[in-house]
């Protein structure tokens, strides 16, 4: 084991978040490893400075800065900007650590080689104390079924990542471009960096009437799938490093084109007031769009991995 004590920045970003800010911002003081601070990033809320109180009670205890309102992206990349510690980790302003998290995190990396250089994660479960775990872990021994996984749903939590500030700066932080640019980024560190699990729960993820509506967060078709083809790219350019049969890859753009197919289904039907004869029509043309789609990720499997040696069944 080193001796290895870096310092942690853990980033809360916030818009109107004063019912829940306070307790995220406990949990990260209530931590046994001291060696970190607190930045809280309050983005543009505009619910008559309650954020902005609740943020201040807690004095020089953290480091407090308000930024016109970007969304939650932007505001993590005004926070990696202030940051002063090795390694980051994202807290949502309504999630909680457990008091161990950061010290048992530490404690892994300590023990293993090159601890600037991978990234670690724990499981997460339901902040409501239920036995239903939203996490419950991902081995990503085989690169084939980290694929899988990552086209079919998206094993890892962010907010129960610790990784180096040099890694996502050399990733580009976040890219403000995509809805869901920490997807991006998962792909790209699992692709590229080792990740190692903790196999404990030491983040409470809270669900609430307050998070995003549905509508925010999926209002924009074209940013949907301008998301979902930049992972396409991303997964198909990790397949040229290994060995994968046709029969997966057919598998996986089949997977690509329902993750299309039901975004766009979620935006129309969620955006449209529509009789019976109109819905109709929408689910005919949602189903020319999946296959529209298998066709599309199909090519662009043929273009990227057309040097890969394929391995029979």
């Amino acid at each position: 084991m080193i001796d290895y004590n870096p310092k942690v920045s853990v980033i809360i970003p916030v818009y109107n978040g004063s019912n829940y800010l306070s307790d995220a911002i406990k949990s990260v003081l209530y931590q046994v490893y001291e060696n970190r601070e607190i930045i809280v990033i309050n983005d543009g809320s505009n619910d008559q400075g309650k954020t902005e109180k609740v943020a201040q009670s807690f004095g020089n205890k953290i480091k407090y800065y308000e930024k016109k309102n970007g969304g939650v992206y932007s505001a993590l990349n005004y926070g990696i900007e202030k940051m002063s510690g090795e390694l980051f980790l994202w807290l949502s302003h309504d999630d909680l650590l457990k008091e161990s998290m950061l010290e048992e995190h530490i404690k892994l990396r300590s023990m293993l080689d090159k601890p600037d250089e991978l990234v670690t994660y724990n499981f997460h479960q339901d902040i409501n104390g239920k036995n239903n775990l939203i996490n419950f872990g991902v081995e990503f021994n085989e690169p084939n079924k980290l694929l899988f996984a990552l086209t079919h749903s998206f094993p890892i939590y962010f907010c129960s990542l610790l990784l180096p500030k040099k890694i996502i700066l050399k990733n580009n932080l976040f890219d403000e471009k995509f809805i869901w640019a920490d997807h991006k980024l998962l792909v790209d560190l699992a692709f590229n960096y080792q990740i190692v699990s903790i196999p404990n729960i030491l983040t409470l993820k809270r669900v609430h009437s307050e998070q995003i509506s549905l509508q925010s967060k999926y209002n924009d078709v074209s940013n949907l799938l301008h998301t979902n083809s930049a992972l396409c790219y991303a997964i198909f350019a990790y397949a040229n490093k290994v060995k994968i049969n046709q029969r997966e890859l057919d598998t996986i753009s089949i997977l690509l084109a329902k993750k299309g197919y039901f975004l766009a289904s979620m935006c129309g039907f969620y955006h449209f007031k529509m009789d019976n004869s109109i819905i109709s029509n929408f689910k005919l043309l949602l189903l020319i769009k999946f296959f529209t789609l298998y066709k599309v990720f199909k090519k662009m499997i043929k273009r990227s991995i057309s040097k890969i040696k394929f391995i029979a069944k």
